[in-house]
């Protein structure tokens, strides 16, 4: 299963996740100190990650987070980072991108990104 959470428009969203303020109440369970990062950085993506295989009981969870544009962006954190993060039977990998194009273009980038990094994991521990 595949979903796309909008944690700007938390009213949108399809259920796999609960809205984004809901979403960080769960830190005791995820076991990260969401006061001490923003929405977009590495714990956050790995336990966004974590907290989708687990929910789902699945063997692989995905989770991405950036900022896609047009606006939100700053100086540090400009439009077009995103990280995205794997949880393959527990072992979790997260990279951080830099990704240009409009929002949609940002949007399809990570997400084609993400399904390459389960791709190349799979296909990585498949040969060993």
């Amino acid at each position: 299963m595949l979903a796309c959470v909008n944690v700007s428009r938390p009213h949108e969203n399809p259920g796999l996740l609960p809205p984004v303020s809901e979403f960080f109440l769960e830190r005791e369970r995820l076991g990260v100190a969401f006061e001490r990062f923003d929405g977009m950085s590495e714990p956050v993506v790995r336990a966004m990650a974590i907290g989708v295989r687990e929910r789902t009981g699945a063997r692989l969870g995905m989770a991405i987070t950036g900022v896609a544009g047009p606006g939100g962006g700053s100086e540090e954190k400009p439009v077009g980072t995103v990280w995205i993060a794997t949880d393959i039977d527990g072992v979790v990998e997260a990279r951080r991108l830099r990704l240009i194009g409009d929002r949609a273009e940002v949007r399809q980038r990570a997400a084609q990104a993400t399904l390459e990094m389960v791709r190349r994991r799979v296909l990585g521990r498949a040969a060993q």
